[in-house]
């Protein structure tokens, strides 16, 4: 059993490591929700308003925060190409590099 357990964890260090605790996040609330869906499928567990609203809440979350990761990554990208070689090729504007 102790065998087990110690592979599951090189799994999630290798994947924390390979792609990032935003994907394993992803990878984890999927994995729960099948979970889920298998027991209520298998043994007849109700599934409630309530449950997909849970889902829907945590799913919304975890892509928001990829959103604004992206977009903050790609305001610095925009704002290092507007300078190049120490004179600036255009004016951005303050609001445009505000981080999340």
């Amino acid at each position: 059993m102790s065998i087990f357990s110690m592979t599951g964890q090189f799994f999630i260090f290798y994947c924390i490591e390979s792609f990032g605790p935003v994907v394993f996040t992803i990878i984890m609330a999927c994995r729960q929700v099948l979970s889920i869906v298998v027991s209520c499928l298998m043994f007849g567990h109700p599934l409630t308003a309530q449950s997909f609203l849970g889902a829907i809440i945590v799913f919304l979350a975890i892509f928001l925060r990829i959103y604004a990761k992206q977009r903050s990554r790609n305001v610095s990208e925009d704002k290092e190409v507007a300078v190049e070689g120490g004179k600036k090729l255009f004016e951005i504007p303050p609001v445009c590099l505000v981080k999340y």
